[in-house]
């Protein structure tokens, strides 16, 4: 596997943006990776200030000072951890969502909390994490969880297409020791239509058992292409991937979900769009996603 070399988070100073970056500090110490903290000061917060700010220069300045003087503490903080791994902090002005994505395009992995500090801007825009989800190039690890230990269990929704295998890699890559939990779920939405098209109930059944046959078949080649070094579980199952996913993460005790970003055709780009949306705001774990060719 390629060796990663840089790991970033993104800190608003909020609650999950502090876990977020704690486990990342966690990876990048294990992988023996270099580790950087960003905050970027928000200047679209201003825009309504600008007569103010004329008048009073030095607020910028002191706004900046204010961020600087944050974002060393919690590095600080990180370091007294004993994490064993330098933190490099990294001050920014401009807007969040275009400054991270910046300075994550040398990054191996960003790390961002799930939940931010500005809950108004938010519910209108949507939280940065689903933002960056939306055009990632790099993985991005979405963070809601105390990151206690080293992940142990991962969650790897796969349709067999080279995406799933990239979430898969990916999830080899930064938990190397945990148990990758591979989940297929195969859609019966077809079946309505055969019932509407008068086929037989038998003939239903014969149709659900090649389908679950199939995928069971590309599942035991999934899981041969990892070979006996990475520890896995498989399940194949009826029923939509959201539900599914959701319960196999809980049964399981994962502590964070893999998706891939692309499908196998624009209409699978779509659908894995809403499932990783789906997972941002449904699930209890961390959520890791992994563009196509992020180890290009």
């Amino acid at each position: 596997m390629d060796a990663i070399a840089q790991v970033l988070a993104a800190t608003d100073f909020s609650h999950d943006s502090r876990l977020a970056a704690r486990r990342a500090a966690r990876i990048a110490a294990a992988q023996g990776a270099a580790f950087g903290l960003l905050h970027v000061v928000d200047t679209g917060i201003w825009s309504g200030l600008r007569d103010l700010l004329a008048m009073k220069r030095d607020l910028h300045e002191a706004v900046v000072e204010q961020a600087r003087i944050q974002l060393a503490v919690q590095a600080g903080q990180i370091v007294d951890e004993g994490h064993g791994v330098a933190v490099h902090q990294h001050l920014r002005e401009g807007d969040p969502l275009q400054e991270v994505k910046q300075q994550a395009a040398a990054a191996d992995l960003l790390a961002v909390g799930a939940r931010g500090s500005h809950a108004f801007r938010e519910l209108a825009l949507g939280t940065l994490a689903d933002r960056l989800s939306r055009g990632a190039e790099r993985p991005l690890l979405v963070v809601r969880n105390e990151p206690a230990a080293d992940y142990a269990d991962v969650l790897v929704p796969v349709d067999f297409s080279e995406s799933s295998r990239e979430a898969v890699r990916a999830a080899q890559r930064f938990a190397p020791g945990a148990t990758l939990h591979l989940l297929h779920a195969f859609d019966l939405a077809e079946e309505g239509k055969l019932l509407t098209a008068g086929v037989s109930d038998d003939a239903i059944v014969a149709h659900r058992a090649r389908a679950r046959d199939e995928a069971q078949a590309a599942m035991d080649v999934l899981q041969l292409e990892l070979g006996s070094a990475t520890r896995t579980t498989t399940a194949v199952c009826p029923g939509d991937i959201r539900v599914v996913m959701l319960d196999a993460a809980r049964d399981h005790g994962c502590e964070v979900i893999a998706l891939g970003k692309q499908g196998q055709s624009r209409l699978g780009d779509l659908f894995l769009g809403s499932v990783t949306a789906w997972a941002l705001a449904h699930a209890q774990a961390d959520v890791l996603v992994v563009p196509r060719a992020a180890w290009a």
